[in-house]
Formats: structure tokens, sequence, C-alpha cells
């Protein structure tokens, strides 16, 4: 190996004496730098040192870090700046070494130069972009995944094919980097074949550029390879005439010819990448009778690489081999006796996406907010961890950012991005066509659209070879090809890169047809869209509308020389309108609506199909920026919004903001609290401006702290157009109640105010209201509230009388009220008078609160509905309470929720009915009513005068003694209407009984 050349052991024996006499260090180390041989800041440590006897100390780390290479070098500067030094301690044997060493810095040198830059698909001559500010590391694995991962990978979008990519880089998957290629395997074996696959535009090739920089650049396996040599396949494929692995060797480094017989004898430290194995066009030769093992021997291309990458040749050479997935099958039959190590390349992670922009960008700001922008589109995000693909979003967004215009419109629709794809792919990455490029787009269009209609992402061989009968026909670049286990064999099966770019190829074929074909494909793919359970076809008519689009067509037809079919748009157009018009399509969202109109990106049509479009309700869709851009690029074309309503829909400020033109049109507006919060409140507040249309709205304000619901009012107050308010709380506190007394005030134009509550373990008030604003007394505003805490409805009633609001027709439902609430209640001096209905439920006070809630009753004149819950109150304490229930003369229906009805209630019951004479309905709800209470309360009626009729008796657990309560009340018995003896438990004993009550029931009649 390279540490046991002499210059090395020069350098290592004679530590000691070097770092006390040499003395040019800086000048040393000047050299090292300039050759890339040692880093920055370790040069800056060294020339910070004081002394050249610390300064070589500081070298010595140096060079332990960089290696025998590193040391060599050094050896080599040392003997020209101080050769009596170097012959001094006995080094002047090393003059043929030295050669090797200077043409190897040389060839590094040339190394560093060559592979420095990069040129990008759109460079212009002298463009080229530095190799490092753009290859940011990759993902890559070792483990194969099942069928069911393969599909996971293929099918996921946005957050949850993020959380899948998260998950392949672990250790589960056996995760890896470029660092790790030729490590031990968990067996303490070093695989010296590996191969790196990956479909097109994934970084294969980028990947052996940076490997091959990092190494001359000192980085990268300094100390495992002496060399390394990039054959790359592309140009292989231009070779015509016989040559062998030294000229393979030599045509890409000629200066190092002198030394190449110093080369060629450490073979176990050469690594040779053979780049893009799919794309040669020769076949490689998998065997041959006569097989000669000298690097020197001229052959055909095929042979000479055959035998390089079979280990004929060089056996201890190390190889690193990138491919795509469709060449596997014949590379492993090639190295079938190596036992390479197969590593994928996924793309990016999210780390290395968030880098790649980084490194684009180079500016923090512009590449987090292009960043943030990719991230909530979910096709596009998912589709950059392709890097080609995240390279073409990036170059979109940068000419943006030049021009100085707002990022949202960037990427004009998804369709766009695949189509610059495609077309990078058909220029960049498939050289080798053996078909025109439209029969491959119609091949790979079939093969997709079958896919899709089946739910299909994983197609076997056989239905490839159906479309592509000789399968090295099949286009590796749009097609990956997959080894899955199944049972004791295995099988072949091929998938597009994702889903996504499977809809879109589905949508070129339905483009690509004739006129005839295409009007019958589309109308039946129209169709069935509209089904409920074809819910799988829409992204493939998303892409359709997109193909549509003219800039895309006038794009297709000038680049691969063919129309779109005339024939599709016009159906698209009038499908669409349709679907408008109906309103209500259960199977296609409005969301869907949209974002297909977008696609197609037409004003002239985008304005005449949204005239039909008034009420849009896009509740329980999680809505990210790109959906609010193509929600506010559609509605703005609206020439009236009725409503817009946005129920869970999980909005931010950012997202708010881009829906701020919509909002100042709709007249009804909806918002719930997962999209309104304190952040988001100052970006409301700008379209709740004065111009703005909005009549009615509805809003959940139960995020917001005290100062943030201060500011949203303030909005509020401003909106004179403002009719009807609906508002959620989360707690109704005074400041609330304060806030809405200033809204009814300010907004001259209100009718309707609503406000909901929230459940707490207290005392909870319903109430619902006129209010007569001062000098306004022909406009009522009609007050609902549900579930406020009772002190702060009177604290809201108290300051409404305050500002001279009169409060009408009150109807109030207290439940679980206490006694403290009672305390509240008798403290409100402007609920007495307007009080109509009076709901008590599930009471909770007790009997020492019932002289104030009698007191507040009897200031009750207008009562005329009365609901008492008196479970817990003594019969002394409810004739107290019914004493003054009969000085309301406008009393006219009560219910009564009671535990037992004696003989005694029965008596005030009777009192009461006899003292209101406008009552004219009386209900008991009696948890344990019997038959025999109800006869006594009966015939005590009858016996004060009152007339009844028409009576129905619901009775349960029917027993023997049951019958003979009911038996005796003869009157009872010819008053009943309706009779449901439930539960029947009583005995042949009582037959008798029934009899006669029966005769008696003269007016029974069910």
């Amino acid at each position: 190996m390279a540490a046991s050349l002499p210059s090395v052991q020069f350098v290592d024996r004679h530590r000691a004496t070097l770092i006390q006499r040499v003395c040019l260090v800086e000048s040393i180390a000047d050299a090292l730098l300039s050759q890339g041989l040692i880093h920055s800041e370790m040069y800056s440590d060294l020339r910070a040192a004081r002394t050249s006897q610390e300064k070589m100390r500081e070298l010595y780390e140096a060079l332990h870090c960089g290696g025998a290479q590193v040391k060599a070098a050094f050896y080599s500067i040392l003997k020209e700046q101080d050769p009596h030094l170097v012959k001094d301690l006995g080094g002047s044997d090393c003059c043929e070494e030295e050669e090797i060493i200077k043409l190897r810095l040389k060839y590094k040198e040339w190394i560093r130069r060559e592979y420095k830059t990069v040129q990008e698909y759109n460079s212009l001559p002298g463009e080229d972009v530095r190799l490092d500010e753009r290859y940011t590391e990759l993902l890559m694995i070792q483990k194969h995944r099942q069928h069911k991962q393969r599909e996971e990978e293929l099918r996921c979008t946005g957050d949850s094919f993020r959380k899948i990519m998260n998950m392949r880089n672990c250790d589960e998957f056996m995760s890896t980097d470029v660092e790790q290629l030729f490590d031990p395997d968990k067996d303490g074996e070093v695989q010296r074949t590996v191969i790196l696959q990956g479909q097109a535009g994934i970084g294969k090739s980028f990947t052996a550029q940076k490997i091959m920089w990092d190494w001359a650049s000192g980085k990268l396996y300094s100390e495992r390879f002496d060399y390394i040599f990039h054959l790359k396949c592309r140009e292989l494929n231009l070779i015509s005439e016989k040559i062998s692995v030294v000229d393979l060797i030599l045509n890409s480094s000629p200066h190092l010819m002198p030394a190449i017989a110093q080369v060629l004898s450490r073979p176990e430290e050469i690594l040779f990448i053979i780049d893009g194995f799919d794309e040669l066009r020769f076949p490689v030769v998998m065997s041959e009778f006569a097989r000669s093992h000298d690097p020197h021997e001229q052959n055909c291309p095929e042979v000479t690489l055959s035998r390089l990458m079979r280990k004929v040749i060089l056996p201890e050479c190390y190889l690193l081999i990138t491919t795509r997935s469709t060449a596997l099958d014949k590379l492993t039959q090639l190295l079938k006796q190596q036992q390479p190590r197969y590593i994928e390349i996924l793309g990016f992670s999210e780390k290395g996406m968030k880098e790649y922009f980084q490194k684009f960008f180079k500016d923090e700001q512009k590449a987090m907010c292009a960043f943030n922008y990719v991230e909530n589109n979910e096709i596009v995000f998912t589709t950059c961890f392709i890097p080609v693909i995240c390279w073409i979003v990036c170059t979109v967004l940068r000419e943006q950012f030049e021009e100085g215009t707002d990022i949202t419109h960037a990427l004009s629709t998804p369709t766009t991005i695949f189509v610059y794809f495609v077309d990078a792919l058909l220029e960049h990455h498939c050289r080798s066509l053996s078909l025109p490029v439209q029969e491959v787009l119609r091949r790979l269009g079939m093969l997709a659209e079958s896919g899709i209609k089946e739910q299909r992402v994983l197609f076997e061989d056989k239905r490839v070879q159906d479309i592509f009968p000789d399968l090295s026909e099949v286009p590796s670049s749009f097609l990956n090809k997959v080894l899955l286990r199944k049972s004791i064999s295995r099988e072949t099966m091929y998938s597009f890169m994702h889903i996504s770019f499977q809809e879109f190829c589905a949508a070129l074929s339905y483009v690509l047809c004739d006129d005839q074909e295409a009007k019958t494909k589309v109308t039946k793919l129209l169709k069935q869209t509209g089904k409920h359970d074809k819910n799988h076809l829409l992204m493939t008519v998303q892409f359709l509308f997109g193909l549509s689009n003219k800039e895309t067509t006038d794009f297709l037809k000038k680049k691969y020389k063919h129309s779109i079919s005339s024939e599709v748009r016009p159906l698209l157009e009038s499908w669409i309108q349709e679907l408008i018009t109906q309103k209500h399509n259960f199977h296609i969202k409005i969301i869907n609506i949209l974002h297909f109109v977008y696609e197609l990106h037409e004003n002239d049509f985008l304005k005449h199909a949204m005239n039909n479009l008034t009420d849009i309700d896009l509740s329980y869709n999680a809505l990210k920026r790109t959906d609010c851009v193509v929600v506010t690029y559609c509605l703005q074309a609206c020439r009236h919004i009725e409503s817009l309503t946005l129920l869970h829909c999980n909005l931010k400020s950012q997202e708010l903001e881009i829906l701020l033109p919509v909002f100042e049109k709709c007249r009804f507006l909806v918002l719930d609290s997962s999209s309104l919060g304190d952040c988001e409140v100052n970006t409301l507040s700008k379209a709740l401006s004065p111009s703005c249309k909005t009549e009615e709205l509805v809003l959940d304000v139960r995020r917001l702290s005290d100062e943030k619901m201060e500011d949203l009012f303030s909005a509020l107050c401003s909106l004179q157009r403002l009719t009807e308010v609906t508002l959620s709380f989360h707690s109704f506190t005074e400041s609330c109640a304060s806030l809405l007394v200033n809204l009814i005030m300010s907004c001259t134009r209100l009718q309707r105010l609503r406000i909901d509550g929230t459940h707490e373990n207290q005392c909870m008030a319903d109430l619902s209201a006129r209010l007569i604003r001062p000098h306004q007394s022909q406009e009522a505003v009609q007050l609902e509230s549900i579930d406020l805490r009772n002190k702060a409805m009177i604290h809201l009633c108290e300051s409404l009388r305050e500002k001279g609001v009169a409060i009408k027709d009150v109807w109030l439902i207290l439940i679980g009220i206490t006694d403290a609430c009672i305390d509240d209640l008798c403290s409100s001096r402007s609920l007495h008078q307007s009080m109509k209905h009076l709901v008590l439920y599930d009471s909770e006070f007790t009997e020492a609160s019932i002289p104030a809630l009698i007191c507040f009753i009897e200031k009750c004149n207008n009562l005329e509905n009365l609901q008492l819950d008196v479970c817990r109150l003594s019969d002394e304490k409810m004739e107290d309470l019914f004493s003054a229930l009969c000085s309301l003369q406008r009393l006219s229906e009560v219910i009564l929720t009671l535990n037992s009805l004696s003989e005694r209630r029965a008596s005030i019951l009777i009192n009461f009915i006899m003292s209101c004479t406008r009552l004219q309905r009386l209900r008991l709800k009696c948890t344990h009513l019997s038959i025999k209470a109800v006869t006594l309360l009966y015939e005590s009626l009858r016996e004060t005068g009152v007339t009844i009729e028409d009576v129905t008796l619901i009775q349960t657990d029917n027993t023997d003694a049951c019958i003979d309560d009911l038996c005796p009340s003869h009157s009872l018995q010819r008053s009943m209407k309706y009779l449901d003896l439930r539960v029947i438990v009583f005995t042949f004993a009582s037959i008798p009984a029934l009899r006669v009550l029966f005769r008696n029931a003269i007016t029974l009649k069910t």
C-alpha cells in the first residue's frame, strides 16, 4: 500500500528531526494548500503558530489527517526547497518514486480542474456552475424493498411521502453514503465491486463526478485508493478501434504514461468508476474460451470492458458501476462470480432537498421562501425528491426572483413541471432510443392509462411486453425495472418513477391520438370520473386540463412536431361548466373543479365558467398555499361570491394572505378556529376593511388572546355592510361582552348576532332577545347565544342597557343553575320586564335560594313560558314557589320536572291551575309517577269542577297492583282516549279488572 512507500517512511521516521530543522514551513504549507492536500482551517492554524517548531507540529497534524499521499507530496516539496536537509537525512534514494508522485499529483490537479464545474441543461457558454455549489448528498439504501413498500413509495404524496422517505433513511433499510461504499459489511467482508443503481435524473453520474473531485481534493478515499479512473459508457460507445485496459486509463489521463507500470503494479489501490452501464450500445461479452489477463492486450471495446468488469484483468482492483435498473439483469449475469454490493439511490432526503435549495439560491431567505412554496404543493414537493426535477423547479423559481415577481404564480401548473421534465429526459437522458419520440410517448401513455384504470403502479414484464414487444426498447429513462421476491422465486416488474408521473403519461395518451379516438376516450374518461368510486382518475383529468393549455400545446407541437387533438379542449370546457352548474356533485369536490380550471389557465374561459359559481364550500380540505393560489385565481374571476365556507381548512397567516382578495368579495364568509389564531388576526383584519362586501360573517375566535380579540373586533366594527354575525368563543368573559356591545352599536345595519360559548362545569345560559338601539326603534338586532356563562350573559345585558339598548322578548335557558347563579340572575335589572320564556334545567340550587328566585320571578310580569326542575324542593318550598307563580297572569305554559307526586303536591298544582287563568298547557315530568298519583290528581281536579278530556296514559311495568290502582277511577276511565300498557307483568288475576276498565272507557280509541 501507499503507506509503505520510502518517502512516507522517511517522513514518519524523521518526525522529531524535521520538526526541529525545517525552517520554510509556511512555504511548504502554501504548496500543499495550492494542490488541495490540506484544508484551509489547518493552514490557518499553522500560520497562527509562533515558532517554526510549532508550525511543523501543526503541519504534521495535517499530514497525519491527509495520509500517505499527502506525506509523499510533503517529501517531494521538501526535497525541492531544502535538498540538503533531505540528503543529510538519507532521503536521496527516492528519485523514481518522486516522479511517480509528481505524475499522480499532476493527474489529481487535472481531475480537480476538469471536475470542478458542471454544465446544467440550460447553461450558455462560460456559464458552468461549481460542482460543490450543486451537489447534495443523496439518500442511498442497500436493502431490497418488499412489494408493499414499493407501492407505498409510488403512491404516496406530500407529507405521507416525506414520512416514507424519512423511514427509508435508517438502519432498517441499511442506509449508507458515498464514504461507506467500500466499508466492510456486517461480516467484516469488503466488497470490491459496488453497483449504484437509480432511475434517470436521480444523480448517479453526478455522484461519480463528486467522487472524482473529492478524491483529487484529498477529501475522500485518500487512504484507500492511489488512483481512481472514470470510464463514461456514453464515451466508450464512440470507440470503434481495438483498445486495452491501459488505453482506457490513458485516454482520460495520458500524462500517467511514464508511470503506467507502477500504477498497474498495485491494482488493489485502483478504483474504476464505470458510469452509465445501461447506456452501452455494444453487448458485453459474458464468457470467453481464451481469456487474456494482460492489461496491455488490445481487443474490441466490449471484450476489454467485459474482462475488466469480470476481474479477468486486474482482479484485485475495485469497481463502482452506475446503472439504471433496466440493465440490472444483464449486469448481474456479468458479475455473477463477484457477489457485488447493490446500493440504490432513492433521491434526496428531506434534509438533502432543503440543502439543495440553499446551495442553489445561496440566499437563505430566498431558499426558505422557495422551499416553503414547493412544500405546499403536494405533487411538486413529492417529485422534487428527484434531483433533476428539483433543478427544474429551482430554475423556474429563480427566474421569478430575478424578475421581481411573486413566486406564488411561478409554477403556473404542475403540468408545466412534468412537461419540462419529459423534455429534459428526452433531450439529455434518452440518446439511444430505438423508437421515435412520439411512438415512445404513445406507448408509455398506453401502459400508464391501463395502470391508472386498474389502480396499478407495478406492471408485470408480460404486460410491458404487450406494449413493447422488444423489451430492449423499453425507455429506461421513464420506466424502472424492479426485482421482487415471490415465494421461492422472484419476479420482474416495471414502474413509473411515481404515480403522479404515471398519471401525467396517462393524460398524454388521450391527447396524442387522432381526433376521433381522442374524443371517444376523453368522453368515456370524464363520464367515469363523475362516479363515486373513481377518485383515482382525478389527477389524470387534471393533467389533461394542463395539457390542453395553449402555451403547453404550442410547446409540445414545436418540440415534437405533433399537435394536441383539437377535440379534447371543447369536451373539457363543456364538462367543467356542467359540473359548476350542477353545484352539488358529491363525487367531485369543488377544490378539484378549481384545480381543473387552474390547470387550463385560460382567462377567457375562466371568467365564463366562474360566473355560475356563487356558493363555494371548501370545508374539510386542508388547504395549502398552492390550493389557496388556485382558489384565489379562480374566484377572483367570479362576478359575485354569495358565500365562502372554510371549516376545518387549517389556514395559516400565509394562506389567508393569499385569499384576501377573495374574502373582500364574499357576501357570506365562514372561518373556524383551525384557521384563526393570534398570528392570523392581522392578516384577516386587512380583508375586513370598510370596502369589504361581507354582509354575513361566521368566525370561531376560541384560540384568540384578549389583545388579538380586540384587534379583530376593531376591524369588525368598520364593516358597515354587516347584517349578520356568528361568533364562537372559548370562554365568554366580561371583556368579550364589552366588545360585543361596541360591535352592536357600531354596525348600524346589524340585524342578527349569534354567540356560541363553550361547555363548562358551571351554570350555562342560552339567551334569545330583540335589541333596540337608541334612535333605531324600527331596526332591531336579534341576539342569540348558547352555552354562555350565566355571569357573562348578565354582564352583556347590563352593558347593553347602560348604552341605552332596550332588550325585548327575552328567552332564557339556564342549565345547571346553582345558588350563585340565582344570585347573579337576581342582580340583573335588564331582564325582568322583557322575560317571556324561562327555563331552569338540571337545577342544583338549594332551598336557601328559593326566596331570591321567587323575588326574581315575581318581577317577570310578561313571562309566558316557564320550565322548572323542582326535584330538590320540599313540599313546603314548592308551595312557596307556586304561590309566587300564581301572580303571573300571562303564564300560558308550564313544564315541571318532579321526582314524585304526592297528595300535597297534587293539591299545590291544582291551586296553581285554578289561579292562572291563561294557562293552556301543564306538562309534568316525574321520575316516579305512579298510577295511584295520577288518579289522585285527576279526581282532585274533577272535584274542583275541572272537566278533563282526551286523556293519554302510558304506563310501563304493569303489575296487578297497578291495575288495581287504575280501576277504581271510573271518571278517568271514561275520559281515556289513548292507553298504552307497556311491559306487561300482571297475572291472570287482573283480567276481570281490565274487562271493567275497557267497558267503562267509552272514549278509548287506541
